[in-house]
């Protein structure tokens, strides 16, 4: 059995497209959370009873995001264009500095919080449009 890996090896990438297609960090990451969610089809009838018969359905991915506030960043820059222009962006995952996977994605919400005396935060939702697919070992 492996060691666990410590989260701060996991990070999300953003294609920059006016730089080639290069892949960026959203710099200053706090977390990074991957969601998958599976719904529920229900396939009783009356004579199942009491136990519901289910199947699975359509799924739905995520990505949620907490970075701090950092105005000049390429990355956040890029997401920032692409939520108010309602543009699909490519989003990386990335594990040791080594790229894993990539998936399009909207962005469905972001949030900038700018708390007295703390550092400013931006926290946003990135919905995966279609599926993940996995990166060749020379991107990164």
């Amino acid at each position: 059995m492996g060691e666990p890996l410590n989260g701060k090896e996991v990070l999300l990438l953003v294609e920059d497209v006016e730089d080639g297609g290069q892949y960026l960090v959203v710099g200053r990451q706090r977390n990074v959370t991957f969601n998958r969610e599976t719904a529920e089809v229900d396939a009783s009838s009356k004579d199942d009873e009491e136990i519901a018969a289910v199947l699975p359905g359509r799924s739905t991915e995520t990505v949620e995001l907490e970075h701090l506030y950092v105005p000049n960043a390429a990355a956040f820059r890029r997401l920032k264009q692409a939520s108010r222009q309602q543009q699909t962006i490519m989003v990386r995952r990335s594990e040791f500095g080594n790229a894993i996977e990539e998936a399009p994605a909207f962005v469905a919400s972001m949030s900038e919080q700018f708390p007295d005396q703390e550092a400013g935060t931006v926290t946003m939702s990135l919905r995966i449009k279609g599926k993940w697919q996995g990166v060749s070992r020379g991107a990164s």
